[in-house]
C-alpha cells in the first residue's frame, strides 16, 4: 500500500501503521521485507503527522467572555499561546480579587 499513492483516512493509514509496527516487531521475517514494512511505515507516518498538522490548525477554541457567552476563535499559532496565558492569569487574578471583597 503506497499512502502518497490512494487518498487514505487517518484512521485508515494509523491502523495499517500499528500493524506494520506489530509485525516488525512481533514477526519473523525477511530484511527485504523488513525494509518494504519500514518504507511505508515511513511514508503513513508522515502523512498522520501532516494530516494531524492539518486538523490542529483548523481547531476552535472556546473562549467564556465575562457575560458567559461563547466566541470561537481559531486555534493560535505558538507564538499567541504566551498572549494567551496572561489573559487567563489576568482573568484568574481578577477573579481572586472579587472572591476577597466578598469574604
Amino acid at each position: 500500500m503506497d499512502s502518497s499513492k490512494k487518498k487514505i483516512s487517518f484512521e485508515a493509514a494509523l491502523e495499517r501503521l500499528e500493524k506494520i509496527i506489530n509485525s516488525l516487531e512481533n514477526e519473523d521475517i525477511s530484511l527485504d521485507d523488513s525494509m518494504k514494512l519500514f518504507q511505508e511505515g515511513k511514508k503513513l507516518s508522515q502523512y498522520c503527522l501532516k494530516k494531524l498538522t492539518e486538523y490542529e490548525k483548523k481547531i476552535k477554541i472556546l473562549i467564556e467572555k465575562e457575560n458567559k457567552e461563547f466566541d470561537l476563535k481559531d486555534f493560535p499559532e505558538e507564538n499567541d499561546m504566551e498572549e494567551i496565558g496572561e489573559e487567563i492569569e489576568e482573568d484568574v487574578e481578577k477573579d481572586k480579587d472579587e472572591e476577597d471583597l466578598f469574604s
